[in-house]
Parts: C-alpha cells; structure tokens; sequence
C-alpha cells in the first residue's frame, strides 16, 4: 500500500515537470542553441535547465529504484547531488516561466517538496 502512495505522489509531483522536459528535450534544445547562437540569454536559460533537469532526471530514478527495491544495497546518499542539481534546474527553468504565467512556476515547487519528502523516507529506511 505505501508503494502505491509513493507512486501517486510522484506522479502527480513530477508529471507536469516531465512533460515540460520532454517538450523542452524535443522543441526547445533546437531553439536553446540556436538562441546560444545569437548569443540570446534565453537559449542559455533553456538549455542549463534542460542540461541540469538531465542529471536531476537521473537522480531520480535512483531514488525510485531505492523505494521500490529497498533491499538495494546502495546508500542514496550518493545520489544528492543528482537531486540538488535537479532542484537546481527546476529553479532555473521556473524563472524562466515567470513571464509567460504566474502560476507556471508552482509546478516547479511541487517537485522539490516530492524531492525532499523522498529523499528522507530513502535514507530513513
């Protein structure tokens, strides 16, 4: 039953970050170098974001691992930094969207907040 919680709990705490990723990976890398290009501050922005939300992504599914499989002998500890930087680029990618909506960016908390509740119920355990 816990597993399940900590399913939904992800799902709705990084499905709208997911998606904005993967429109970012598919839509955005090509405008964020060509932005480099030009030398435009925005194509930095995107593809830091982009970059850094890669490594987060990845800590991530370290995380999901050591909650599914606890029996997994590998400390999460390891793995901060994967989340930091993830948190890093959610920061990043929320001032971004600050001028398109104000409300944009409230997405982008929600995952930080999964992201430390996670963190501590891995070392925890």
């Amino acid at each position: 039953m816990r597993l399940i919680l900590y399913s939904v709990e992800v799902l709705i705490g990084y499905g709208p970050v997911i998606t904005f990723w993967l429109i970012g990976i598919g839509m955005g890398l090509p405008y964020s170098i060509a932005s480099m290009a030009e030398g435009e501050p925005v194509g930095f922005l995107l593809f830091s974001s982009l970059l850094l939300g890669s490594v987060g992504m990845w800590g991530i599914i370290q995380l999901l691992k050591k909650l599914i499989w606890r029996d997994i002998n590998y400390p999460i500890q390891k793995y901060r930094i994967h989340l930091l930087v993830g948190c890093i680029s959610l920061v990043i990618a929320s001032i971004g969207f600050i001028g398109v909506n104000y409300l944009i960016p409230i997405y982008f908390v929600v995952p930080i907040l999964v992201t430390w509740h996670l963190y501590y119920v891995c070392k925890n355990s």
